[in-house]
């Protein structure tokens, strides 16, 4: 026999258990007298009871029994199926780990049905063997934990039936009660009935008390599955709902470029970066220029001298999107849709479109359930925008590059780029 602790309680598992009987009482004389027809070595007994009658199953404790005495069996208080077959990785309370066995048909306990294996080949040969014997199929703990997590949950023994009832309690066979014993007993009966009375109650509603709570818990699990399955919009941020419309990027990027100067102390402009926070000028070192008088607030790269750097800060933009804030997903194209009106906005404005490759769907594990994003994210890049398109709002003739963007769920624009030409990038979502 092995004792194991679930649920910060000890437990005795390794019994050899007789058939199912009727008589509900037996002298402790036959117990022995039987426990040792089986078994030389057998010196503890426990009981079981169930539909078919009243189990007895024998143990060997030998020298350990002060290990065993307080300890109930575990197979008397397994809550399981009628006809059940398990096998579990156990840790015993002196940290020897072995395998334990669980065989139970039509609500009894088999003769080899809780035994105790110490090498995990002979527990899958006998979990094989009991497969075929019974026809069922086997609930697994492969480590202590997974198996201790199953069993937590399966165990019933209140104080009632441990106190009152003795529920799997182990009988010393080689033992007999003194007389003395006896008379504390009996003296003790009315003072125990009280107790006893008491620790009902108790148990009654505090079990009762576990039961709700339990419930409980399995429906907020439940729903909170079916959230995740219903609604994964929930668990992933709408990056875009954050982002400022075209227009309004456009409004804050193209009146601070469009006044910049393309030379400065003899400097060159070589390129201007728009990333709707500030824009980056880079400035190229031209015949007659000064290295100590630098464009306004430019600094020399330390990697190229031929270089300066500088950045001028915008306010911050503000928009409220038609795809914001109080929105969902819905209101995104799906990929088709998106590709559509991106190359139909490229063919208007005679603009040349990287085309957006759009990435696998995002997707993340909450509680066990694996939830996945319902829209797909890309990166679009438009170059050989002519000057005349770059102006926030619509044209002389009522069209626009930016309120065309603007139009598009779910599209944002991260950065507006001048070098020797305009362009643009960003980035676009739509639905699966």
């Amino acid at each position: 026999m092995e004792l194991v602790i679930i649920n910060n309680h000890p437990w005795a598992v390794g019994l050899r258990w007789l058939p199912p009987a009727k008589r509900r009482f037996t002298g402790h004389k036959a117990l022995l007298a039987q426990a040792q027809e089986m078994d030389d070595a057998f010196d503890v007994s426990a009981r079981c009871h169930g539909k078919q009658g009243v189990q007895f199953g024998f143990g060997a404790a030998g020298e350990s029994w002060t290990r065993y005495a307080p300890v109930p069996a575990l197979c008397p208080c397994l809550d399981v199926p009628p006809d059940f077959l398990g096998l579990f990785s156990l840790r015993s309370t002196e940290g020897i780990e072995f395998w334990w066995l669980h065989l139970r048909i039509g609500g009894a306990v088999a003769e080899f049905g809780d035994q105790v294996f110490y090498s995990e080949q002979e527990a899958r040969d006998a979990l094989t063997l009991m497969k075929k014997i019974a026809g069922l199929q086997a609930e697994t703990g492969d480590s202590p934990m997974a198996s201790a997590m199953y069993l937590e949950d399966r165990v019933r023994l209140t104080p009632l039936e441990k106190w009152a009832l003795g529920k799997g309690h182990l009988s010393n066979l080689k033992k007999l009660a003194s007389h003395s014993t006896v008379r504390r007993v009996t003296g003790l009966a009315a003072i125990l009935t009280v107790i006893l009375g008491i620790a009902f109650c108790w148990s009654y509603y505090a079990d009762r008390a576990a039961r709700e709570a339990a419930r409980q818990a399995r429906q907020e699990r439940i729903q909170r599955k079916a959230d995740l399955e219903n609604h994964p919009e929930k668990f992933f941020p709408m990056a875009w709902q954050e982002k400022p419309l075209a227009t309004d990027f456009a409004s804050a990027c193209l009146p601070v470029m469009m006044d910049l100067p393309l030379s400065s102390n003899g400097w060159e402009l070589q390129s201007a970066v728009c990333n709707g926070k500030k824009v980056n000028l880079e400035w190229k070192h031209a015949s007659g220029a000064n290295f100590i008088r630098l464009p306004d607030g430019a600094r020399l790269d330390e990697k190229d001298l031929r270089t300066a750097r500088s950045s001028i800060a915008l306010m911050p933009v503000e928009s409220r999107r038609p795809d914001g804030s109080g929105t969902d997903h819905s209101m995104l194209l799906n990929r088709e849709e998106s590709l559509g009106l991106l190359a139909e906005i490229t063919q208007a404005t005679a603009t040349r479109l990287n085309p957006p490759k759009f990435k696998a769907q995002k997707n993340r594990t909450i509680d066990k359930v694996k939830v996945v994003a319902p829209w797909h994210e890309a990166d679009w890049e438009l170059s050989g925008i002519p000057d005349l398109l770059m102006e926030p709002g619509p044209g002389p003739d009522g069209m626009g590059l930016f309120p065309m963007l603007a139009e598009i769920p779910g599209l944002t624009v991260e950065s507006i780029t001048f070098n020797n030409g305009w362009s643009m990038k960003g980035s676009i979502y739509a639905r699966h």
